[in-house]
């Protein structure tokens, strides 16, 4: 009999501290890199980015293309710039990426766009024969050029290959992309997005 008081006393006392929120978890030796897999193991990826300044102020404009292959371009669009989130130049001197797909599904990407004066929510969903796993990687810093795409975010797809008589699935494995996209790599992957600026 003493045992089970004991037992309902614990349940009470932790049905109490769940209601009032006092379930304490000690994070006391977690630390970034336990952040960032948290980060990616939920679906989340984040990039920042320093922008060039310029003498004179000029229209700011984030872009997105979506291509089938190496130079297929299939789509442009604009993801931040235009009428009522007007940019320019003088105004962004950091660009901020949040990334996020549901369930390691990349039928739909979602991602959060910060400014210093502006931010924006913007989601695009892929066609069903490119839903794939994609991985985001920065491209190579680049400096700015008026009138001139400049390359800051690439979205590739995994292929197929076979490697010793087997099936595997592979990606490129640079810590960065080349500007031009110079690489066998870039001649298998079967699909990806290029988030890039442009200031005119």
């Amino acid at each position: 009999m003493k045992k089970r008081l004991i037992q309902i006393a614990c349940a009470i006392c932790l049905t109490a501290n769940i209601i009032s929120g006092q379930i304490y978890i000690d994070y006391s030796n977690i630390d970034n890199n336990d952040i960032i897999d948290a980060l990616a193991f939920s679906g989340v990826e984040i990039f920042k980015f320093k922008i060039d300044s310029l003498e004179k102020n000029h229209n700011f404009y984030l872009i997105l293309e979506e291509y089938a292959g190496k130079e297929n371009l299939i789509k442009t669009d604009t993801l931040f710039g235009e009428s009522p989130n007007n940019l320019t130049s003088e105004d962004i001197d950091e660009i901020r990426f949040l990334t996020k797909v549901e369930n390691n599904s990349f039928a739909k990407v979602s991602l959060f766009i910060s400014t210093p004066i502006a931010s924006t929510w913007k989601e695009f969903e892929m066609e069903k024969k490119y839903i794939r796993k994609h991985y985001w990687v920065k491209f190579e810093k680049s400096k700015i050029e008026i009138n001139k795409d400049i390359p800051l975010l690439f979205l590739g797809s995994e292929w197929d290959s076979i490697y010793n008589g087997e099936k595997t699935t592979r990606f490129c494995a640079l810590p960065r992309i080349p500007l031009d996209l110079n690489g066998d790599a870039f001649d298998e992957i079967p699909h990806y997005y290029i988030i890039s600026y442009l200031v005119k």
